[in-house]
């Protein structure tokens, strides 16, 4: 690492399950991914030194450096077997982590630096109370979702009474804990137990580099008479992708309206239940409007999101959504789900508009209006651009920063 500027800690993040340098999209990696890895990076920018403590996954694996950041270090920790694993595997390798962790850590404090612990999501939390307690570190935590409020709001979702009971241990024990939204804060009391006083809300940021409105644009059509939609993420139930299918299979079989419609997806399959997305599209007789690519970089994500007129997030549930507004920050409306996070990430009649509830009905109604006023529709783009200039990665590490050296002075 390079020289530490004395006045900051070393911050250890924990992301137990998946690896910041993975592609959001596909199995576990997602919107959790992108804010370790960006605000770890902010959090250099800043003059802190970050170490990202993940499980190995190869025996080839080795410690690097982020490319974007030399200051920043991902280095795996041996926990189970070196391969890939389900989530429901990794249960078990937890206490394996946490020791492991612990030495790896006071390794990197052996000068007596000091330091902070900041886990991301419920394993790594977990991991978190033993390491935190053996080193005596301040220690934040961030949820990233919730079991409870996935199992309260999904009928489809069967998160383990582990996953809870871990939850509730992390939401009495943190030292902090780093909400996304006052959604989440309340949350975060009603499902973990947790305090007021230990809850601190710091929106994600958007790489505005990245996702910019002027820049090139690719579509895999090039039809643009019709209305482009994108979802962009995991394809599983729970972000909803089938009931963009489902509600096109309405707008195709009562109001013959289909060609109006072009609806790109992109992502990769995730978790245990499969969700073929061309094969539903094929028997709801809308295939044709549909097109798939796997998942892509930020740079080509931010392409399709220039020249996509909607982004859809029909999700079950969000902590936030960091997606929407990376698609608002390219000047894109999104069309949500009134649920959680994405209440605050879209602002609705001005960075996009929000859908009651997940019935095929009620999207295929949004959805026509849509295509029924194009122009009140795109006249949000302007607003959206102002919405997402409100969320920056260089912001909420400057909180993080201010709280983590807080939580030093106070011990």
């Amino acid at each position: 690492m390079t020289p530490q500027d004395p006045q900051l800690p070393l911050v250890v993040m924990l992301s137990y399950h998946t690896s910041p340098l993975e592609q959001p999209g596909q199995g576990d990696a997602g919107g959790m991914n992108v804010y370790v890895r960006r605000v770890s990076a902010a959090l250099a920018d800043l003059g802190h030194d970050v170490a990202v403590l993940i499980r190995r996954t190869s025996s080839e694996q080795r410690t690097v450096a982020l490319p974007e950041s030399p200051r920043v270090q991902v280095i795996p920790v041996t926990a189970g077997p070196a391969r890939e694993a389900t989530k429901e595997e990794q249960m078990a390798w937890l206490p394996d982590f946490a020791m492991a962790a612990t030495a790896q850590v006071r390794d990197l404090t052996s000068a007596g630096r000091s330091a902070v612990l900041h886990s991301h999501y419920w394993m790594s939390g977990k991991a978190g109370v033993t390491i935190a307690a053996a080193l005596g570190w301040p220690w934040l935590h961030s949820m990233h979702t919730i079991g409870a409020v996935k199992n309260a709001r999904d009928d489809d979702a069967d998160e383990p009474e582990q996953r809870l009971r871990a939850e509730t241990e992390i939401g009495l024990r943190a030292g902090a804990l780093i909400s996304n939204t006052t959604i989440e804060s309340a949350e975060l009391i009603a499902y973990c137990s947790a305090t007021d006083h230990r809850i601190h809300v710091i929106p994600p940021g958007v790489d505005h580099h990245i996702f910019r409105p002027d820049g090139a644009r690719e579509w895999p059509t090039d039809d643009e008479h019709r209305l482009r939609l994108l979802f962009a993420g995991r394809f599983q139930p729970h972000k909803g992708p089938h009931v963009i299918i489902e509600a096109l299979g309405l707008i195709h079989r009562v109001h013959h309206r289909l060609d109006e419609f072009d609806v790109h997806f992109t992502g990769a399959q995730s978790g245990a239940r499969q969700l073929d997305l061309a094969h539903l599209a094929q028997q709801r007789g809308v295939l044709s409007a549909c097109t798939f690519t796997p998942p892509l970089s930020p740079e080509r994500l931010a392409r399709l999101m220039r020249a996509a007129d909607v982004q859809l997030m029909p999700s079950y549930s969000e902590s936030f959504g960091l997606i929407g507004v990376e698609a608002q920050a390219c000047g894109t409306p999104v069309l949500a789900h009134r649920v959680g996070g994405l209440t605050q990430a879209v602002e609705h009649g001005r960075s996009g508009r929000l859908v009651a509830d997940l019935s095929p009905r009620s999207w295929s109604e949004a959805l026509l209006a849509i295509a029924d006023d194009a122009a009140a529709w795109s006249a949000l783009s302007v607003s959206a651009l102002d919405h997402a200039a409100g969320f920056s990665w260089t912001a909420s590490a400057q909180q993080l920063s201010a709280l983590y050296t807080r939580l030093l002075r106070l011990g």
